[in-house]
């Protein structure tokens, strides 16, 4: 994983970051208060450049139907 300078945000564009959470959300469930520390990983995705298509694909392939985090 990189690691972003200091100083730096740590989500590049916020509208990506609640939309892909949202999915997240709507195909893996609900994210406890434990669950949102790994919020970062879903910034990352953001930062990369995935797709929205991308990240729906793989949250319904990866977490269609798992109980909450």
């Amino acid at each position: 994983m990189n690691v972003r300078p200091q100083g730096q945000p740590v989500v590049d564009n916020w509208d990506c970051f609640k939309n892909f959470l949202n999915i997240y959300e709507k195909y893996c469930g609900h994210l406890s208060a434990y669950g949102m520390k790994y919020t970062r990983a879903i910034a990352n995705i953001c930062n990369a450049g995935i797709t929205t298509e991308k990240m729906v694909a793989a949250s319904d392939q990866t977490c269609a139907n798992k109980p909450n985090v």
